[in-house]
């Protein structure tokens, strides 16, 4: 390294953080987060040791175990180092550094959790709307049936637009992580209660001066829903039929894929309709469940007749 490595960083570190946005299309969340894990990195440098001092694996393993002391988790942790293991690859990739210092450590060992799911009856009690509702139950139950009949991460619904939606076609267009486009069909009951929303929502937009917003979720004001909001009225719809804990749209993403893989969809398609990269990821994600392990075994094993 060289001696002035920690002022490189810190010139260097919004030509990262660009390079992450327009080159490799990281999310705008991903890159606050590692924004946040850079600045935290060059502070902890510029309190603990010399500034002319080179970065090393001592540094880097002075700073995580720092974290380890106050308790973060080892999620928070292992980013933390994902982000600085990108951004010394990158140092090195312009010719800025010749060594990595976060070479040969180790992410931490994580707890591998599945979040619980929602039966199919807690979430048709979630989304029953009745007859007589008004344009805000419409709007967030629908948003409730938007998650669980799509899969679709939280950013990632509230950045749906008007022209992403074909009701005609039945028919999602979707931009996921790393702006990787995905289509996802409609089902015919989602098909319906959005055009019911769709409805209230242009009855909103009469009362809106200005550009109309093109975002499908809207407030009464006309402006977007944040993802922050729409969590918050997830929490609030999902909270009239189940315990708390079980509340988030994550869990309705995971209620998603898990009752498709349970009603017997093949992986692979589960994996494009969640949007994973890997496989892999879509295993972790859609555990079976035991029922569906039963009902395959009683159906494909050639003794399974005879067991009682």
């Amino acid at each position: 390294m060289h001696s002035s490595q920690v002022s490189v960083i810190k010139k260097t570190a919004m030509l990262f953080l660009q390079h992450l946005s327009r080159i490799e299309k990281f999310s705008d969340f991903t890159i606050r987060a590692y924004s946040s894990d850079l600045h935290q990195f060059i502070s902890f440098l510029e309190n603990d040791f010399d500034s002319d001092t080179p970065v090393t694996r001592f540094h880097v393993r002075s700073y995580l175990a720092g974290l380890s002391r106050k308790s973060f988790q080892a999620t928070t942790i292992n980013r933390k180092l994902a982000c600085l293991r990108s951004f010394f690859q990158y140092l090195r990739s312009e010719g800025l550094s010749k060594d990595d210092p976060t070479a040969n450590i180790s992410f931490q060992k994580q707890q591998k959790r599945l979040p619980g799911i929602l039966s199919q009856h807690q979430i048709l009690k979630a989304i029953s709307i009745s007859h007589e509702a008004g344009w805000q139950e419409i709007r967030d139950k629908t948003i409730v049936h938007f998650f669980y009949a799509t899969g679709l991460r939280l950013r990632e619904l509230a950045s749906l637009t008007l022209p992403d939606l074909n009701l005609i076609k039945m028919r999602l267009r979707v931009k996921g992580k790393g702006g990787v486009n995905r289509v996802i069909p409609l089902s015919a009951s989602l098909a319906k209660v959005t055009d019911r929303w769709l409805q209230c929502r242009l009855e909103l937009l009469k009362n809106v001066a200005g550009t109309p917003q093109a975002r499908i979720f809207i407030a009464e004001d006309g402006d977007a829903l944040s993802p922050r909001k729409i969590e918050r009225i997830v929490g609030c719809v999902l909270g009239r039929v189940c315990e708390k804990g079980k509340t988030n749209p994550h869990i309705l993403r995971h209620s998603f894929a898990t009752h498709l893989i349970d009603n017997g969809a093949d992986l692979v398609a589960v994996k494009e309709l969640l949007g994973h990269k890997s496989l892999s990821t879509t295993q972790v994600y859609t555990h079976v469940s035991p029922a569906r392990l039963k009902g395959v075994y009683l159906q494909a094993h050639p003794r399974a007749k005879f067991v009682k």
